[in-house]
């Protein structure tokens, strides 16, 4: 049994997300998480079985902070929450390009679960629940909202276009007036 750690779960955790946000997630290893604990690299296997297990619980925190990031950004918004929303997903991308990519922009196709951090079924029930359309319906308006706002964060995040938050809420303004015309009898 190794010794106990002087680091708590808690800590090698946020050592690793803070290495992923200055640096990417290809830079969380033992070895650049004890170092940046002021350790050994041994100090993560103090508190997981194995680097997978420590890198789970990175994606994991990292969703919980985009969570936050979100929540807190359509709090504070004047927009409607649809609509603030997907300014806010383009936000995070711009503030955060690294969790980002850790989130919305790895192969996940080899991932035994995938967890998107966006609950897309409560988001078709609200829409269907607003604007009186089938979920099938819903599920469509928002899958094609959440293509064309992941597109404009692919675009922002990878230096392609640089768009202010005026730009940013009148092509989501525009493509909803779309998205209704095509889904919603107004």
């Amino acid at each position: 049994m190794p010794p106990k750690s002087r680091y708590t779960k808690e800590q090698v955790i946020m050592a690793a997300l803070e290495l992923t946000r200055e640096n990417g997630f290809d830079s969380v290893s033992a070895r650049s998480v004890g170092t940046a604990l002021k350790s050994s690299q041994n100090v993560i296997f103090s508190s997981f079985e194995n680097m997978d297990e420590l890198k789970e619980a990175v994606v994991a925190e990292a969703g919980r902070f985009y969570i936050e990031y979100q929540k807190t950004a359509v709090q504070e918004s004047k927009d409607p929450p649809y609509l603030a929303a997907g300014i806010a997903y383009i936000g995070f991308a711009n503030v955060e390009p690294e969790l980002f990519r850790l989130l919305f922009m790895r192969d996940r196709s080899k991932e035994r679960f995938h967890n998107d951090f966006n609950d897309f079924d409560v988001i078709a029930e609200r829409l269907q629940e607003r604007y009186g359309v089938s979920i099938d319906e819903a599920r469509e308006l928002h899958l094609r909202m959440w293509l064309f706002v992941h597109g404009i964060a692919s675009a922002v995040i990878t230096s392609y276009l640089a768009f202010d938050e005026e730009k940013i809420r009148s092509l989501l303004s525009t493509q909803m007036i779309g998205m209704k015309y095509i889904y919603i009898d107004e």
